[in-house]
């Protein structure tokens, strides 16, 4: 399985929390979103700790311009649902869609958002 794993994965995997370590050491390929790592580098973990973790993974996204436009799309149907989710969470949504990823997360949020793979972190 090719995962992106959003910020609350990789807090998780940094605290220990075994099935977040099972997913992200038993994946094909793990990725994490620019945006991710901006959101855990400005959070209380050690900076070298974060950029360790990251480093060891197969790659950080940039966001495209196909990510916006996708996004965008999320973001209409999802408030016309009134369902609608933080930005940051509808753009990490659009990048697993375009590269055919599952997020893997601790967020239930994702799973508002269709066709996006969603591997959830008790």
């Amino acid at each position: 399985m090719k995962v992106l794993a959003d910020t609350s994965a990789l807090i998780e995997f940094m605290r220990g929390n075994e099935r977040a370590k099972s997913f992200i050491t038993g994946a094909e390929k793990v990725y994490v979103s620019s945006l991710s790592l901006y959101e855990i580098l400005v959070g209380r973990t050690p900076r070298e700790e974060i950029l360790g973790l990251v480093s060891s993974l197969d790659g950080v996204l940039p966001l495209t311009g196909r990510d916006g436009v996708i996004a965008s799309s999320i973001y209409r149907k999802l408030k016309s649902e009134g369902k609608l989710i933080g930005s940051i969470d509808i753009l990490i949504a659009s990048q697993a869609l375009t590269r055919k990823l599952t997020v893997l997360t601790k967020d239930k949020d994702f799973q508002n958002v269709k066709d996006v793979r969603v591997v959830l972190i008790e």
